[in-house]
C-alpha cells in the first residue's frame, strides 16, 4: 500500500511540474507578445490622393499641420488623411510620418477637422492552469489573462496646397477643373476673338485670366488677355 501511495505521489509531482512549466511557458509567451505589441507604432496613417491632381513630392519639413485650426491662406484640397491612434501615440514620430506621407503626394499642409473616440476590450480569454500536489489529492488553479480596455481615436482631415503657390500652368488646369462650365464659355469667346488675334494661345490666355489685381478681382478681360498673348507671340 505504501508503495502504491508513493507511486501516486511521484506521478502527481511529475504532472504538477509539467503543468507549472507549461504555465510558465505560457506566461512568458504572453509577456513577449505584450512587449512586442508595445514596440509597434500605436498609430496608423492613411492618405487618399485626389484623382485629378498629381504633384511632385516636396520637402517633408515644409509641411504644416493645422490640428483643429483653419489656415488663413487660401488653399485647395489634393487629398484626405485618416489617422488611427491606439492609446497615446508618440506625437513626434506621428507628426514626422504625417509630414513624410503628405509630402510624398505634394501636399503642403494638413488640416485635421474631426476626431472620434472608440473603446475596445482585448484579452481575458486565455486561461493558464497551475497544478499543485497535496498529500492525497491535486489542486488545480485556473489563471485567466488580464482584460485590457483600450481607447482609440480616429482623426480625419484634408491634405491641401496653397493656391498662390501653384505654378501658372496648374492654375490654368485648376481654373478649368473648378469652373468647367465657365471655361467652355471662355473657350467659345476665345474662338471668336481668334479671328482678330490669330497669334494668341489658348493656354496662355487662361493663365492670364487667373491673375488678380490688388483688390482680388480679375486683372484682365478675355479680350485683353487675347491681345496680350497675340502681341507676345507675334513678335517671336
Amino acid at each position: 500500500m505504501r508503495k502504491l501511495i508513493t507511486l501516486l505521489l511521484i506521478l502527481s509531482f511529475f504532472y504538477a511540474c509539467e503543468s507549472i512549466d507549461g504555465y510558465r511557458q505560457g506566461y512568458r509567451a504572453n509577456q513577449i507578445a505584450q512587449n512586442t505589441e508595445q514596440k509597434k507604432p500605436n498609430y496608423k496613417i492613411f492618405i487618399f490622393q485626389h484623382p485629378d491632381f498629381n504633384f511632385s513630392s516636396i520637402d517633408p519639413d515644409s509641411v504644416i499641420i493645422y490640428d483643429g485650426f483653419e489656415p488663413r491662406r487660401k488653399y485647395f484640397i489634393v487629398g484626405k488623411i485618416l489617422i488611427n491612434e491606439i492609446k497615446t501615440p508618440d506625437r513626434y514620430a506621428e507628426k514626422q510620418e504625417i509630414k513624410r506621407k503628405v509630402a510624398a503626394i505634394g501636399g503642403q499642409a494638413v488640416i485635421i477637422v474631426d476626431a472620434k473616440v472608440e473603446t475596445k476590450e482585448f484579452g481575458g480569454n486565455e486561461i493558464y492552469g497551475a497544478v499543485i500536489p497535496r498529500d492525497y489529492w491535486i489542486e488545480y488553479y485556473p489563471l485567466r489573462s488580464n482584460k485590457i480596455t483600450a481607447s482609440g481615436v480616429r482623426r480625419y482631415g484634408y491634405v491641401v496646397r496653397w493656391i498662390k503657390e501653384i505654378d501658372k500652368e496648374q492654375k490654368a488646369k485648376l481654373l478649368m477643373f473648378l469652373f468647367d462650365e465657365v471655361s467652355r464659355q471662355i473657350k467659345n469667346e476665345i474662338a471668336e476673338l481668334k479671328k482678330i488675334y490669330p497669334f494668341a494661345k489658348e493656354k496662355e490666355v487662361l493663365i492670364l485670366l487667373t491673375e488678380k489685381d490688388e483688390n482680388g478681382n480679375p486683372k484682365y478681360t478675355v479680350e485683353q488677355a487675347m491681345r496680350i498673348s497675340h502681341e507676345r507671340n507675334r513678335k517671336k
